[in-house]
């Protein structure tokens, strides 16, 4: 599958001209692999820290140690 860009009105018309310049959005398997990858990767770690960001008001309920250090507080997200 090939989608191109079409000329624009008010282009000077040169892809026109030359449509092998044209670009293609999934002409390379390897840089669509990599986007997919990096965009997989960006949704489980916003869903990851939500997570965390949640399970961390349960600790310092349970913990009262955790409830008086923050740095307690940062450790146990981190982890």
């Amino acid at each position: 599958m090939t989608l191109t860009i079409p000329s624009a009105p008010g282009s000077s018309g040169y892809l026109d001209m030359y449509p092998e310049r044209r670009m293609s959005y999934f002409g390379n398997s390897y840089i669509l692999g990599l986007t997919v990858t990096a965009g997989i990767g960006g949704l489980l770690f916003g869903y990851d820290t939500g997570v965390i960001s949640g399970a961390l008001l349960y600790i310092k309920d349970d913990f009262d140690v955790v409830k008086q250090s923050s740095f307690l507080q940062v450790c146990c997200f981190i982890v």
